[in-house]
């Protein structure tokens, strides 16, 4: 009776964390107004490129880290 209270907690813990992942889509927070005549429903595909100015030093892995957090 013992291990199955316990395994029923587990199960109940795990459930709970997986569930709570991705329940809701991500939002959109435009930084400045669109133009006049500007269409956003055309686009289909974003394509993010991570650059770094002069004197600025990012490993690969820091622009991959980055371009996920943009995603």
């Amino acid at each position: 009776m013992k291990w199955s209270l316990w395994l029923l907690v587990a199960v109940m813990c795990v459930a709970q964390l997986v569930s709570g992942c991705a329940t809701s889509p991500g939002g959109i927070n435009p930084v400045s107004p669109l133009k006049a005549g500007t269409n956003i429903t055309t686009f289909s595909n974003l394509a993010l490129e991570v650059q770094a100015d002069s004197g600025v030093t990012l490993s690969p892995t820091d622009k991959e880290r980055i371009s996920r957090l943009l995603r």
